[in-house]
């Protein structure tokens, strides 16, 4: 009962100026991206002034990520693809695969600029699944890097 009283509040409840990277290795050693924003801002923000997002938002979405989020797993710099999109509870969500595979993870480095430029005060919320624990990080326009050893 008090579960379902939680999620139907949530759905009124916006946190806004929050984007999230979801990090994960597949079995056939991808790293994995999932990313999500809420549809109406998207919509709202203007990536690049040649990009229709109305029209084109997975592609212009996607490029921005690739100009604006660097990724390096063990040092060497990681390369996204775009693999689908679609739209779930207001929220547009992006998932990309890395064009290389990976072995292990020893290290992880991410510099995220994605969308402080539209607004200062913008969050980038990165959550790590392939570490034994789930870990979650939150990046702003001061804070944009994380690096991490991680132990195996």
């Amino acid at each position: 009962m008090y579960l379902a009283i939680i999620s139907f509040i949530s759905l009124f409840l916006h946190s806004g100026n929050v984007a999230e990277y979801k990090f994960d290795l597949t079995r056939e050693k991808y790293i994995t991206l999932r990313f999500t924003i809420d549809k109406d801002e998207l919509i709202h923000l203007k990536l690049n002034n040649g990009c229709d997002v109305k029209q084109l938002t997975a592609l212009c979405t996607s490029t921005y990520l690739n100009d604006q989020t660097k990724v390096w797993i063990n040092l060497e710099k990681i390369n996204f693809e775009l693999e689908d999109s679609h739209s779930e509870r207001n929220h547009f969500i992006l998932n990309l695969k890395s064009k290389q595979t990976i072995k292990e993870i020893n290290t992880f480095k991410i510099i995220a600029n994605g969308f402080y430029e539209f607004e200062s005060k913008f969050k980038n919320r990165i959550i790590l699944e392939f570490l034994s624990q789930k870990k979650s990080f939150l990046l702003n326009n001061v804070k944009n890097n994380l690096f991490l050893k991680i132990q195996p």
